[in-house]
């Protein structure tokens, strides 16, 4: 369903172009999936791309505005910020919606860089692989999701025994 004259890699769009001039009346819906570098995003140890950016958004003209709305998703490898295990998981913007002032001289419109916006907003500041994730014991270093630490009760909270001997 993309129009217009979309930059490729390994078979896939790098951008979403809506051709304005060709645009149903009544809006259209525009689904698919651009190549992972759509993102841009510089990757690191901590969070690689791992799938395609999807999306499937509404353009319609509404009076004086252009309106895309919908939903936009990109599947991470991340680490967990508990336990430091790697996991996938969907980022997803359920709630994806941009204006454009309406502009009767423009042929394409590119709504990539709003999708990989409503993405990088969507993006956890602190993933965790599930919210029942023990993390790591700050003493030994054990995972307590796999096993549990020899470490004597009590010895995970040492750590903060000089806290408690400051005055107030």
């Amino acid at each position: 369903m993309k129009q217009g004259k979309e930059r490729m890699r390994d078979g896939q769009p790098l951008q979403l172009l809506v051709n304005m001039r060709r645009l149903k009346e009544g809006g259209e819906w525009f689904e698919g999936e651009l190549h992972p570098s759509a993102l841009d995003v510089r990757e690191d140890d901590l969070l690689r791309i791992a799938g395609p950016l999807r999306y499937r958004v509404r353009v319609e003209v509404a009076g004086e505005e252009v309106l895309a709305r919908g939903w936009v998703a990109q599947r991470l490898r991340c680490v967990c910020g508990r336990c430091a295990a790697e996991f996938e998981a969907d980022v997803e913007e359920p709630d994806f919606i941009v204006s454009y002032p309406r502009d009767d001289a423009v042929e394409f419109l590119d709504l990539t860089p709003e999708l990989r916006e409503g993405i990088l907003l969507a993006l956890p500041s602190y993933p965790i692989c599930k919210e029942e994730c023990l993390g790591l014991c700050v003493r030994c270093g054990a995972n307590l999701n796999v096993n549990a630490c020899s470490c004597p009760p009590g010895a995970r909270e040492e750590q903060w025994s000089a806290l408690d001997q400051l005055k107030l």
